[in-house]
């Protein structure tokens, strides 16, 4: 689950001589899974429902802590976690012929990381008489990524290449949800007695979600219709979230000169292939629909600070990114909603957002020398989405019904920068 690392280093000062404390933390996770669930090339006659599910859950926690403290020259402590869940989830019915009450073929893929990294680092009243500068360093690294979309797989419910005849309802469903949470933090104090100091702190964080999540019914075997008598529903939906929080902040102060630094970066990426669709298919239902939902959040807060008697500076750089393909699609088939009112539905919805906050302040005090502070905060956040309902080659009937589609795409990017330095 975690990883830890504690250490103290003193010096002799009647001695003196070199004195370093060094702490490192690393942790490391990688979760790889494939759960399938299918008919292929079989027939199936029961008199009750027919379900073919599969379900996947991936859930990772991930803590590195680690702390160094020293009264010589040098103290430095790093803590590193990596997680990565490869999980693909597929629900299909391939090559067969169905008849049965309600049928069912659903996909869902679930996976969760939290990630806690944490650096403290301390020179304190160095004793060492023959060092002519301490350091003091704390790092803070997450890396996290939830990928299914390698090697064509994905969360994907399929029906291809079968007949399927239904007493009741036919729901072909793909459900992706992925969430991650980071929390970084890095502090670094140098309170040395003599000499030049210096305390640096930097946090590092990566996160990335890249998911495919597929609904379809394409094909049909030996020319035959899907015939249902209930209603045919066929959703692709994904909820990904990524939430970034760190901080960076370092002190420094001596009887020489002193240099403090509390820098930050964050890179968070949300990539997702949602697609509903009727391919080459003829379909009879009392009522069709066919939708493809995408939900995707991005939350990145990442305050760096710096005091220094002489220099100071803070800085912290975010980088979020969405991209998002969403699809419903009719094509080249011929789809009926039998049913007095019975309606054809494509719709295809997609909402991304990114919230922003980056901070940096440094305070420089005026020491034996001179004194600068420099406070810079940088926000680039990018939408880069796709929304598409369509019909397309296609015969569609629906006497007594509607027949509608719907694309809706909602973008929402808010973001604060600030940057001080006194």
């Amino acid at each position: 689950m975690g990883a830890g690392a504690v250490t103290y280093g003193s010096v002799d000062s009647e001695k003196g001589g070199g004195s370093a404390a060094m702490a490192g933390a690393l942790a490391v996770k990688v979760m790889a899974q494939r759960t399938e669930a299918f008919i292929d090339e079989t027939t199936v006659t029961v008199t009750g429902d027919i379900d073919v599910e599969s379900s996947a859950r991936g859930n990772i926690i991930a803590v590195a802590l680690s702390g160094a403290a020293s009264t010589g020259a040098l103290s430095a402590a790093g803590s590193i976690f990596v997680n990565v869940i490869s999980s693909n989830t597929i629900a299909r019915v391939n090559d067969s012929a169905i008849t049965g009450n309600d049928v069912h073929v659903t996909s869902t893929n679930d996976n969760d990381i939290l990630g806690v990294a944490g650096a403290l680092s301390t020179v304190q009243d160095s004793q060492n008489a023959n060092a002519d500068s301490t350091s003091a360093v704390g790092f803070s690294v997450g890396v996290n990524v939830i990928s299914n979309d390698l090697r064509d797989g994905g969360t994907l419910a399929i029906v291809e290449d079968s007949t399927i005849d239904a007493a009741g309802d036919l729901v072909v469903n793909a459900d992706t949800e992925s969430n991650v949470l980071i929390g970084l933090l890095s502090a670094v104090v140098n309170f040395s007695g003599t000499g030049a100091s210096s305390a640096i702190a930097i946090t590092i964080g990566l996160n990335v979600a890249s998911t495919r999540t597929h609904a379809i019914v394409r094909g049909r075997k030996d020319d035959e219709d899907l015939d249902v008598d209930g209603n045919v529903t066929v959703h692709a939906e994904d909820d990904s979230s990524i939430k970034n929080f760190t901080f960076a902040g370092s002190v420094a102060f001596s009887s020489s000169s002193s240099n403090a630094a509390g820098a930050g970066l964050g890179f968070n990426v949300i990539a997702t292939d949602i697609k509903a669709e009727i391919a080459d298919a003829t379909l009879l239902a009392q009522d069709v629909d066919v939708s493809a939902v995408s939900d995707g959040e991005i939350t990145a807060l990442m305050v760096g600070a710096a005091g220094a008697e002489g220099n100071a500076g803070a800085g912290q750089l975010s980088f979020n990114y969405t991209q998002q393909e969403v699809s419903a699609l009719i094509d080249n088939s011929t789809v009926t909603a039998s049913a007095a009112g019975g309606d054809v539905d494509v719709t295809a919805t997609n909402s991304s957002t990114i919230r922003a906050l980056t901070g940096a302040a440094a305070i420089a005090f005026t020491g034996s020398g001179t004194s600068d502070g420099i406070g810079a905060a940088f926000s680039f956040n990018i939408t880069n989405d796709t929304t598409e309902a369509g019909i397309d080659a296609s015969e569609v009937i629906a006497t007594d019904g509607h027949v509608t589609v719907i694309a809706d795409s909602d973008a929402t990017v808010e973001t604060i920068s600030a940057g001080g330095a006194l």
